[in-house]
């Protein structure tokens, strides 16, 4: 019975399971399991991964430019009510209620932006075509000078180095003054992403804790402590951005000005101007503000304004990056300068200018968000918590003398 059993199993193709309980491979076909188990498999199936993040990434950023107007608007609402987050906390400790905080911090911002676009559009659009003038003229005597060097530099070299450097440049001012020309649709992407922006940065400053506590209620709750860190920092991160860039900025803008001014240096409101705009984009904005400033110099004024104007720049932007951003923006870049030039180029190849201006800020917030989650934030230190207890020291000193002024008026009143 036994000898007929041990081949009925074998001519219906089944073995008996060992003894010990260990799964046996039929002969010639391999376990699924063990051919992903191998170095091979391993790879094999974090590439299929990577492809797969890498699609979903792929639909996810062409989707975002297929409404890179709305896209746009709600970063930038985002940021600026990040920048002005302690104006509304100001005003209501002041004693204004949240909704009169809210609208007279937007309405002064709206003021604001509006004058500065105003400002830009008189000062540097309306001059665009003297400043083109100006700076491809101090291109082609910088050429000339260097054709008196003695070293072995053809003329053929130099026109292709021109043409190579100024390809990108020529080629995006094409684009804006396409955009520019374009009449009405231009002016109603402009108008609508203003609007949008303006919209969405009211409801930010009037209920952005409450939006953030919406968003919160999704997350789970093993990993809310994290999310709630990581916001929180986020909004501190892209406040001290803003905030130091602007400041940073329009020293920039004043010093370089002045500077302009005293040489007798023409265009040099427009000059300040691009340079206070180009400080919002990281070592290139400024780099490319003082190149335009040096080369109208070296047109209108001759070599030795340009030397004046080109030490004023450096001089200028020596203090910018060893005293002002330290000490201004804090931690809120700390960003290898090779990781900013990546960013610039990723931004400004996707989004194009607003895509340059904005990638810095927010890969900056990325990587708050990977310190967090990776427990890797920076601890604070002793000074840090000393500041931090007196600060909050103060603001109850203060709550309690606008309590206690408070019922003194409501005492008054019963009287």
């Amino acid at each position: 019975m036994g000898l007929f059993s041990s081949s009925h199993h074998e001519r219906s193709g089944h073995a008996d399971p060992p003894a010990d309980g260990r799964e046996v491979s039929r002969p010639g076909v391999p376990a699924l399991a063990s051919v992903w188990s191998d170095g091979l498999g391993r790879v094999g199936s974090r590439a299929a991964q990577i492809l797969l993040i890498g699609v979903v990434a792929w639909f996810v950023i062409q989707g975002l430019i297929k409404v890179n107007v709305i896209v746009i608007a709600v970063v930038v609402a985002t940021i600026l009510a990040c920048a002005l987050r302690p104006v509304v906390r100001w005003l209501k400790n002041e004693g204004m209620g949240n909704t009169p905080a809210a609208i007279t911090t937007f309405v002064g911002s709206i003021l604001v932006l509006s004058g500065v676009i105003y400002v830009v559009v008189e000062s540097v659009v309306s001059q665009q075509s003297q400043l083109a003038q100006q700076a491809v003229s101090g291109v082609s005597k910088v050429q000339e000078w260097i054709n008196t060097l003695p070293f072995s530099i053809t003329n053929d070299q130099i026109q292709q180095w021109q043409q190579k450097g100024l390809s990108t440049l020529s080629s995006s001012s094409s684009q804006i003054s396409q955009g520019a020309l374009s009449g009405l649709s231009a002016v109603s992407n402009f108008a609508t992403g203003f609007i949008l922006m303006a919209v969405c940065l009211f409801f930010f400053l009037l209920d952005g804790p409450r939006i953030w506590r919406f968003f919160m209620s999704f997350v789970p709750e093993k990993h809310a402590d994290k999310f709630e860190q990581a916001g929180q920092g986020s909004v501190k991160v892209l406040g001290h951005y803003i905030r130091g860039t602007a400041a940073v900025a329009s020293i920039d803008a004043v010093f370089i000005g002045i500077g302009l001014v005293a040489t007798g240096v023409p265009l040099a409101v427009p000059l300040a101007i691009i340079t206070f705009l180009g400080a919002f984009v990281p070592v290139v904005g400024a780099v490319v503000g003082g190149i335009i400033a040096v080369l109208v110099a070296l047109v209108t004024k001759g070599v030795t304004t340009a030397i004046i104007i080109t030490v004023v720049v450096i001089l200028v932007q020596q203090i910018e990056g060893n005293v002002l951003q330290p000490r201004l923006m804090g931690d809120a870049l700390s960003l290898h300068g090779l990781v900013i030039l990546l960013t610039l180029a990723a931004g400004s190849t996707v989004g194009g200018i607003a895509g340059a201006v904005l990638a810095v800020p927010m890969t900056a917030v990325a990587w708050h968000w990977v310190k967090v989650f990776r427990g890797r934030g920076a601890p604070l230190m002793p000074e840090d918590i000393a500041k931090r207890e007196k600060k909050e020291q103060k603001k109850a000193e203060k709550a309690a003398r606008r309590e206690e002024k408070k019922r003194q008026k409501r005492l008054q009143e019963s009287a």
